[in-house]
């Protein structure tokens, strides 16, 4: 009986903490919902062989030192920027690739070689100024 009311009262915690970090505009939320856009990086120009996919509204750093390519799915909510560094972990930006001031095309897209990690950023604009 004890630890099913703690595991209870845990659970509740957990879900009032998630709920104040979403969105209050119910519209917004749904409009995130419907228009994720998924990527995943390729080891070839063609994007025949590709890793996981991920989240491109996620800016998390992502260690994938052997791409070539990024293939992309999904519908586009935001201007998305990737942001490129040579070393792992993402300490800074080597470079940054803006996909024409828009959104990276659904399909296979060409990225910088030789970098040890990425993150998206999404910003509309030009990328910022390289800072390694």
């Amino acid at each position: 009986m004890y630890k099913s009311i703690v595991s209870g009262a845990f659970v509740m915690a957990a879900l009032t903490t998630l709920s104040s970090a979403l969105p209050t505009d119910n519209a917004t939320l749904a409009e995130r919902s419907d228009a994720t856009r998924w990527a995943r990086f390729c080891v070839n120009d063609d994007c025949t062989t590709c890793g996981e996919w991920v989240d491109m509204s996620n800016s998390g750093c992502l260690n994938y030192g052997s791409g070539k390519s990024l293939d992309v799915k999904g519908n586009a909510y935001a201007y998305q920027l990737l942001i490129a560094s040579e070393g792992t972990d993402c300490p800074c930006q080597t470079t940054c690739v803006d996909p024409d001031g828009d959104r990276f095309a659904e399909g296979c897209n060409k990225i910088p070689e030789g970098m040890g990690s990425f993150r998206f950023l999404e910003e509309q604009g030009a990328c910022p100024a390289d800072n390694c």
